[in-house]
């Protein structure tokens, strides 16, 4: 049953479906990080890579990520920030998209398939991101966010509920080390300014945890 739906879902992506790297940045996520790749590897996609670059952890990520299996390719480098980690995995990556997820996030059930089949109509496209659902414990703040319904959906700036063809980081430039914060929505001015073909959909893509 596995090897038709693989077969379905590559006629549905296209006959030469392209090899996607997922990155994910982790910081003393050891409570939440087996969850997010175990909604990666739902996904039933192929070809693809998992790139974890650890941010410098002072739990226990590195152990939880040694016992997900040796398929993931896993780095260690000094806390940089997540600019810098992502950076990182970009140049780690061998796939022709990349898509990114943060270690205390996760995706839903057919994410990449839904995204590619899109991306893959228009080879215009560069940029397809999708809804967010919030999920956890909303803080105060949280509640002050515009839902789309009683379901804590909304579209916003995130790099995990999206995929990007890795070109065009080369059009773009990579994400501004020098930015804590904000330097999703940084990246996402400079596509703007750079006219980056981005498209959203109306699923969800993205379940964002709050804690």
């Amino acid at each position: 049953m596995q090897g038709i739906y693989k077969f379905m879902l590559k006629h549905k992506i296209g006959e030469s479906a392209p090899f996607v790297s997922i990155i994910i940045p982790a910081y003393n996520c050891e409570r939440f990080i087996a969850e997010a790749v175990e909604s990666v590897r739902r996904q039933e996609y192929e070809p693809s890579e998992i790139i974890i670059v650890d941010d410098g952890s002072t739990d226990g990520t590195s152990s939880c990520v040694k016992g997900l299996g040796e398929d993931i390719r896993y780095v260690h480098q000094s806390n940089r920030g997540p600019a810098a980690a992502r950076n990182k995995g970009i140049d780690m990556a061998n796939g022709e998209v990349i898509a990114f997820l943060d270690a205390d996030d996760y995706w839903p059930e057919r994410k990449l398939e839904i995204q590619l089949a899109r991306m893959n109509r228009d080879p215009r496209i560069e940029v397809v991101l999708g809804r967010i659902q919030c999920t956890g414990t909303l803080t105060e703040a949280d509640k002050k966010l515009l839902f789309e319904g009683p379901d804590n959906t909304m579209i916003n700036v995130n790099l995990g509920s999206g995929i990007f063809r890795k070109s065009v980081f080369d059009k773009i430039g990579a994400f501004d080390e020098s930015l804590r914060h904000f330097e999703d929505h940084d990246w996402f001015l400079r596509a703007r300014e750079k006219g980056v073909s981005l498209i959203i959909l109306k699923n969800i893509t993205l379940h964002n945890r709050r804690h």
